[in-house]
């Protein structure tokens, strides 16, 4: 099943691929060899954009009194290793579409479009990439411009068919998401959805060394901090001689209390970032205040912390803010109680 939503000049487009498990007689001419055993890289990671675009999405899914969806190293591997193929096809511009996989890599190529054995194919991708033993559903979005996880986000939830595989609607409804990957690059947002919970295991927010997510239930529940690894010292260091002067400066009125507020009903949110420790979310929260943003302050829920600089009575009125403000602030998104 294959969709395309366009977008003035065709600037953009949605791609969605909706996957049920197969026991076709496909399933075992593309089943994995036992010998394959295929694995991870250790030194893969995850880009800042990639958690931000996972957070939106699970609070989307806590904002419609669902559960949230484990982060899966397998899917994010699966996911990035897809716009690769992608962007090195020009998948955008060929007549297979972006659900298919290329001849370029180490993987079963299908032309989605054209291969009667497109459903097995990538159904069984995820299985076939990294030994997950769960089903494959893929949700594409595609821009000539590069792709934030905000533009992405907006559109999935303004398109009932991507809106009702994210919340279990519709024939959804009866299926559970165990396991969620995501990746950005160029103009490309994927996000894989699985049906099985994946390995529990380390991996790396990529350009830092000190930040590794424990596994996916850390990520889900957020009762485990980030542990960390070799840290900075330069880092270390700054932040010492920050809290220092802090200690001997004046105590700033916004330093006074914690700046938490509890969410009201019916009420529309500016979020610029979700975190999952209480300090990390004041921190950001600080940063804001001294910018001139006297408004910031963070909501909690389940052991999420989301920084705020807004509430607004209406959908429309966040909207104006949020465009006023997309520049400043990357992945900036509006949350409802």
């Amino acid at each position: 099943m294959f969709f395309i939503f366009t977008n003035g000049t065709l600037k953009s487009y949605l791609a969605i691929l909706l996957l049920l498990a197969s026991f076709s007689v496909y399933a075992q001419e593309n089943s994995v060899s036992k010998e394959t055993k295929p694995v991870v890289p250790a030194e893969f990671c995850i880009s800042s954009d990639a958690l931000i675009l996972f957070n939106m999405i699970n609070d989307f899914r806590r904002s419609n009194k669902l559960p949230v969806i484990p982060l899966s190293r397998s899917l994010c591997f699966v996911a990035t290793l897809h716009i690769d193929d992608l962007r090195s096809a020009n998948a955008a511009e060929n007549d297979c579409g972006v659900h298919s996989w290329s001849d370029k890599g180490n993987w079963k190529s299908c032309c989605y479009s054209k291969d009667p054995a497109r459903i097995a194919c990538m159904s069984n991708k995820p299985k076939e990439l990294t030994g997950y033993q769960g089903s494959g559903y893929e949700v594409v979005y595609w821009s000539e411009e590069t792709a934030i996880p905000i533009a992405a986000m907006e559109l999935w939830r303004s398109t009932p068919i991507s809106e009702s595989v994210f919340l279990n609607q519709d024939k959804w409804q009866a299926r559970q998401w165990k396991a969620m990957g995501v990746a950005l690059n160029d103009g490309y947002a994927i996000v894989w959805l699985g049906d099985k919970p994946d390995a529990p295991a380390d991996f790396k927010l990529c350009g830092t060394d000190s930040l590794v997510l424990k596994g996916p239930a850390a990520v889900q529940a957020g009762n485990e901090k980030a542990k960390v690894l070799q840290p900075d010292q330069s880092k270390v260091q700054k932040q010492a001689s920050e809290t220092k002067k802090q200690q001997n400066a004046p105590v700033q009125e916004s330093s006074q209390t914690k700046p938490v507020v509890e969410a009201k009903t019916g009420q529309f949110y500016l979020v610029i970032g979700s975190f999952r420790s209480e300090e990390q979310a004041i921190q950001r929260v600080e940063e804001l205040r001294a910018k001139g943003h006297k408004d910031a302050a963070i909501l909690t829920s389940e052991n999420v912390f989301r920084v705020t600089i807004g509430e607004y009575t209406t959908r429309d009125e966040a909207q104006k803010k949020l465009n006023k403000l997309t520049a400043d602030f990357k992945g900036i998104w509006i949350f409802r109680q």
